[in-house]
């Protein structure tokens, strides 16, 4: 009589798995390697085409070219310089479109007749190509800072006119109502109560912050006004 034992397969003690975070990160790190290597395969091959005469020097120039012109104007400082007034032109583009798009768009939320009115022509400006008009903005301002302004202007002020004009039609119709329970001017309540959120909520008043206006009433006051219907 033969007696079989049964012989216990203990399971193989599997690998420890890495943390999520150490997984992500090797793996971002191998996107930036492979992106890394993308770039200096495109600039290998562009000083590549460059020096055999496949690609055009007079269209084109190469890699090694730029990098020389670049290196000999930081040195005279003509780079800085021109870094400067491409900055100073951008900046101030963009401070006249937004700042013209956003006054405009809360205008045009202020006045249903107006915005109705300007409707068709703001779409169609919007419709068209900055730099198709581009040569047009240039013989009109000239080739000075007031045409580079113009058209970084134009390039965001149809952007900040819609986003400002949406977002003022987002406002909580609550809102214009308890402002207008306390009695102000029209402009008044319109222009807090659709001030962006993240500026309400950023208000400090008497060194507390909340995330509704100074002006509306704790949620414990008893002496909350009655809601007046919109005109």
């Amino acid at each position: 009589m033969t007696v079989m034992k049964d012989t216990e397969q203990t399971p193989s003690a599997s690998p420890p798995r890495k943390p999520r975070r150490t997984r992500l990160t090797e793996r971002s790190r191998f996107v930036l390697a492979l992106q890394v290597l993308i770039v200096v395969g495109l600039l290998g091959a562009w000083e590549l085409g460059a020096a055999t005469g496949v690609i055009d020097t007079f269209l084109f120039s190469s890699p090694s070219r730029i990098a020389e012109v670049l290196a000999r104007r930081a040195e005279t400082g003509a780079l800085w310089t021109d870094i400067g007034v491409t900055m100073t032109e951008t900046v101030l583009g963009y401070l006249v479109g937004a700042v013209g798009g956003s006054v405009l768009g809360l205008a045009l939320w202020y006045s249903r007749f107006v915005a109705g009115l300007t409707r068709p022509f703001i779409t169609a400006i919007g419709a068209i190509p900055i730099l198709a008009i581009a040569p047009l903005i240039i013989i009109w301002f000239g080739t000075d800072i007031v045409s580079k302004i113009v058209i970084v202007a134009l390039s965001c002020v149809v952007v900040s006119l819609t986003n400002s004009y949406r977002g003022a039609q987002e406002v909580d119709a609550d809102w214009i109502n308890l402002m207008r329970s306390f009695g102000p001017p029209r402009l008044r309540p319109s222009s807090r109560s659709s001030s962006p959120a993240p500026a309400r909520g950023s208000c400090r008043v008497c060194g507390s912050t909340s995330d509704s206006p100074w002006w509306a009433p704790s949620s414990g006051s008893s002496s909350r006004p009655a809601a007046v219907s919109a005109t």
